[in-house]
C-alpha cells in the first residue's frame, strides 16, 4: 500500500501557503530550516528500505517521491498548494472551517465589506480557480477529470508543477514605461496611431522583462487594428491571443468580441456568429448567465445585426436580453442600464417609433442627471448627449416649450465640456435658435388670429 503524508489543519495550512504565495522562500532559507524538513524528507526515504507496511505501488510514485528527497522545500509547497486548492475547492469539514475562518474574513477585509455577506454556495468556483491559478503560479491540467464543489479532493493529478510567484519592481517609473503605459490615454483622445505605438513599445517591454507577452495588450491591438479598418491584421492578433490563453479564460471574451466584428466586416456571418457563442460560453463559465458583460456583447451584436443586415427586430430582442441583465445584476438606475435605454431609444427612431424612443431616452436621461452628482465628466457628456436627443425628438413634434429645456441644457453641458468651436455645442445651441424662433412665430400667429 501506499503511504502519505498528514496534512496540517486547515488554518495553518492556509497561513503557510499563503505567505509562500507572498514571498518564495529562497535557497538559504531552506538551508536555515533543514530541521523543519527533516522529517519529512526521511518519510520519502523510507521508499529505499521499503517493507510490508510501505510498499510504492506505482513507478511513477517513486519518482514523486525521488523529487520529495532531492528538493524537499519545492516537493513540500507543492503538496501543501494541492492540499490547500483541495480545502478551497473541496467539499467536506475541512473546506467549510477554511472558507468561514480564514477566507471570508480576509476577504472582507481586504474589499471593506461586511463578512457576514458572504456565501459560498453563491461564489463562482471555476473564476476563482483561474484567478487562484493565476497568482500562485500553479502549472496544471485543466480537463474535465475534476469538479468543484462536489468531491472531498478534487485534485490530485492535475497540478504539474509551481512556477514561483514573487513581487518585484514593476520599473514604472522609466520612461519608456510610462510611455508605454499612456495608451488608454491616447485612445479615449482618439489617437489610435499614437496608442497603437505605445501598446507595442508595451509588447516588448514586457517580453524582455517578463520573457511573455501582455494579452492585455495584445487585445487593445486587435481593437485598434479593427477600428483602423484593418480587420485581417486584427484577427491575426486575435488569434495570436488566443493561442497564449485557456480557451475560457476570461481575457479569452475581449479576443471573441473583437473577432465577432471583424468577421462581420467580412460578411463572414457564420464564422462571427460562432465566436459570438465562445464568448458567452466563457462568460457564463465565469460569471453565470447575468453579468452586464453579457449585455455589453448582446449590443455589440445588436449593432453588427443592424449596420451589416438591417435586421432591426433582431436587434430588438438582444436589447431586451441586455436589458434584463443591466436591471438583473447592477439594478434600474445604473449607468450602464440607461446605455441600454440609449440603444433602445436609437433602434426605436430607426423603427420609426418616435413615441418609444423617447420613452427609452427619457428613462436613460433621468439616470443620467441622477449621478450627475458623481461629478464625473464623463457622465456630464452622457447627459447632454441625452438631452439633445430628446430635444431633436420634441422639436420634430412640433412641442417647442417641451423642447427647449432640453435644447438648453444639452448647450449648457456641451459649452462647459468642450468650449464653444465644438460641433455638438453648435448643434445643440442652433437647436436652442430653432425652438426659440418657432415659439415666436408662434405667439405672434397666435395673436394676428385673436
Amino acid at each position: 500500500m501506499s503511504f502519505f503524508f498528514t496534512s496540517p489543519n486547515s488554518e495553518e495550512l492556509a497561513k503557510k501557503v499563503l505567505r509562500f504565495a507572498e514571498s518564495p522562500t529562497k535557497g538559504y532559507e531552506l538551508f536555515e530550516k533543514r530541521e523543519l524538513y527533516a522529517g519529512r524528507v526521511e518519510k520519502c526515504r523510507r521508499y529505499k528500505d521499503a517493507s510490508d507496511n510501505y510498499v510504492l505501488v506505482t513507478q511513477a510514485e517513486k519518482e514523486k517521491y525521488d523529487e520529495l528527497v532531492t528538493e524537499p522545500m519545492h516537493g513540500y509547497i507543492l503538496e501543501d498548494v494541492c492540499d490547500f486548492m483541495n480545502m478551497t475547492f473541496g467539499k467536506d469539514k475541512d473546506t467549510d472551517e477554511f472558507w468561514e475562518r480564514i477566507l471570508f474574513p480576509a476577504a472582507a477585509e481586504a474589499f471593506g465589506y461586511p463578512v457576514e455577506k458572504f456565501n459560498k454556495a453563491k461564489t463562482n468556483l471555476n473564476a476563482l480557480l483561474f484567478a487562484f491559478v493565476y497568482h500562485f503560479g500553479v502549472e496544471m491540467d485543466f480537463d474535465a477529470s475534476f469538479e468543484l464543489g462536489k468531491g472531498e479532493k478534487p485534485f490530485t493529478k492535475q497540478i504539474r508543477d509551481l512556477a514561483g510567484k514573487s513581487k518585484v519592481y514593476g520599473l514604472r517609473k522609466i520612461p519608456y514605461r510610462v510611455i508605454a503605459e499612456k495608451y488608454k490615454e491616447y485612445r479615449n483622445e482618439s489617437k489610435n496611431d499614437v496608442a497603437l505605438r505605445s501598446l507595442k513599445m508595451k509588447l516588448a517591454i514586457t517580453k524582455f522583462l517578463d520573457d511573455k507577452t501582455d494579452v492585455t495588450a495584445l487585445s487593445e491591438v486587435a481593437e485598434i487594428l479593427l477600428e483602423e479598418g484593418l480587420p485581417d491584421k486584427a484577427i491575426e492578433k486575435a488569434n495570436e491571443g488566443l493561442k497564449l490563453l485557456h480557451p475560457l479564460h476570461a481575457e479569452t471574451i475581449k479576443f471573441f468580441c473583437t473577432l465577432m466584428r471583424a468577421y462581420y466586416e467580412k460578411d463572414m456571418v457564420q464564422e462571427a456568429d460562432k465566436y459570438c457563442f465562445k464568448a458567452i460560453s466563457a462568460l457564463d463559465f465565469h460569471w453565470g448567465q447575468y453579468h452586464p458583460l453579457h449585455s455589453t456583447i448582446y449590443s455589440i451584436l445588436a449593432y453588427l445585426i443592424i449596420k451589416y443586415k438591417d435586421s432591426l427586430e433582431q436587434a430588438q430582442g438582444l436589447y431586451k436580453a441586455c436589458l434584463i441583465s443591466c436591471t438583473r445584476v447592477l439594478g434600474p438606475n445604473h449607468l450602464h442600464t440607461a446605455e441600454v435605454y440609449m440603444n433602445f431609444g436609437r433602434l426605436y427612431l430607426r423603427m420609426n417609433d418616435k413615441e418609444q424612443a423617447l420613452e427609452n431616452i427619457e428613462k436613460a436621461y433621468l439616470i443620467y442627471d441622477a449621478a450627475i452628482e458623481t461629478a464625473i465628466e464623463k457622465n456630464y457628456g452622457l447627459l447632454a448627449n441625452a438631452a439633445l436627443q430628446l430635444g431633436t425628438i420634441i422639436e420634430s413634434q412640433r412641442r417647442f416649450k417641451e423642447a427647449l429645456p432640453y435644447a438648453r441644457k444639452a448647450a449648457e453641458l456641451y459649452l462647459a465640456l468642450n468650449g464653444n468651436a465644438n460641433e455638438v455645442y453648435i448643434t445643440s445651441v442652433w437647436l436652442v435658435i430653432c425652438v426659440g424662433y418657432s415659439l415666436a412665430m408662434d405667439e405672434v400667429v397666435r395673436i394676428q388670429t385673436e
